[in-house]
């Protein structure tokens, strides 16, 4: 701005300039994002992100696989997802609950006791048949 003032005045001075033309670009500040995984993998990257503005993913929503005492449900971006004022990565955070089995415990014929074990999903269930 301080630019365009001596423009201005040395314009109003020197007389010679009858019509002063000025163009005026704003440029806004854009950002990359990206969207990774809970290991790494690139979900998603968007370009060219205006600043200020809020991004969003688009795609499919992360998964992460069960293991043997786990299934994961994904929660939210880490960090929470704002406005954009640089460069940023976003990486999936899931829920873990711990996998529930039913035991179930039967008299043999024999005498013995047998059982099976099967997961249910929820903790805390014993049957005894």
């Amino acid at each position: 701005m301080t630019l365009l003032l001596r423009l201005i005045k040395a314009a109003e001075k020197s007389r010679a300039l009858r019509h002063l033309t000025m163009t005026f670009t704003e440029t806004v500040n854009t950002y990359t994002v990206i969207w990774k995984n809970y290991d790494g993998q690139v979900l998603e990257t968007d370009t060219e992100v205006p600043y200020g503005t809020v991004p969003t993913y688009d795609g499919q929503t992360p998964v992460k696989p069960d293991d043997d005492q786990y299934t994961y449900t994904f929660k939210s971006w880490n960090p929470a997802v704002s406005k954009v004022e640089e460069d940023t990565v976003y990486t999936a955070e899931f829920e873990a609950t711990m996998k529930g089995y039913i035991l179930t415990l039967d008299n043999r014929t024999d005498g013995g006791l047998g059982y099976s074990l099967q997961e249910s999903g929820r903790m805390g269930r014993l049957q005894r048949k």
